[in-house]
């Protein structure tokens, strides 16, 4: 009983150990295939022939080589003889001549510069030639001859063809100063109003004129007459009527 124990431990110790044996094994192996092995002669290299050395004798005509023989090299004394003086050498100390003054060179005299003058190119004078300007044509101004009433002053509703006069008969002065604008050439033609009373307007023309309008307007101040380039508005005449 005891030996067949002894035998199966003994049995199970065996596989144990030979298991990493094995793998040892293995290891070994495998590093010997990695060795390197030593390269083998070749058999197609040639054989090495060996070198003779051959003594060539000297000929006549060469001069023969000298053969040099060491001298003998004496031993210098490096001790001095105390009983010889040692004489130094004395300095000789060269004296050199310093003058006073120093000779300083001679200053260089400065080369002159030409003094150039510009050439000045006159520049000829331009006269401008001036052209006499047209003299425009004034047109005559038809009211320098107006046959204006007595006592009319010009500037009313701020305007230099609009006049005013303190005579409250507006209609004896329309009648006069259509009489005497007729007297000297001119032909009025009465335009109708919507509204008529105290107001009149009249169509002044002449030949190689332009035509105009002249209103006559009652005021309570007097009488007010005024020249337009058209017929005036009854907004017009009521400002200038004062109502």
């Amino acid at each position: 009983m005891h030996s067949w124990k002894y035998g199966k431990s003994l049995a199970i110790l065996v596989q144990q150990v030979k298991r990493p044996c094995l793998v040892a094994s293995a290891v070994l192996h495998g590093l010997l295939l990695f060795v390197p092995l030593p390269p083998q002669p070749s058999a197609d290299a040639p054989p090495t022939k060996p070198i003779r050395l051959t003594r060539l004798p000297l000929s006549s005509n060469s001069p023969p080589v000298p053969i040099l023989k060491p001298s003998p090299i004496g031993q210098p004394s490096l001790l001095p003889n105390p009983s010889q003086p040692i004489s130094l050498p004395s300095p000789t100390v060269s004296r050199v001549a310093i003058s006073a003054s120093p000779s300083l060179p001679a200053p260089v005299a400065a080369t002159p510069i030409p003094s150039v003058s510009p050439s000045l190119t006159p520049i000829p004078s331009i006269s401008p030639s001036l052209t006499p300007l047209p003299t425009p044509s004034i047109d005559p101004d038809p009211f320098a001859d107006f046959p204006h009433v007595s006592g009319a002053q010009a500037g009313c509703a701020g305007s230099e063809r609009c006049w005013q006069t303190a005579d409250t008969q507006w209609r004896a002065i329309a009648n006069d100063i259509q009489q005497a604008l007729k007297d000297k050439g001119y032909a009025l033609e009465s335009l109708p109003l919507a509204e008529e009373t105290g107001r009149q307007v009249y169509r002044v023309f002449k030949a190689g004129e332009d035509p105009y309008y002249l209103s006559f307007i009652s005021t309570p101040q007097g009488t007010v007459y005024s020249s337009t380039e058209r017929p005036m508005t009854p907004n017009e005449m009521n400002m200038l009527s004062g109502f």
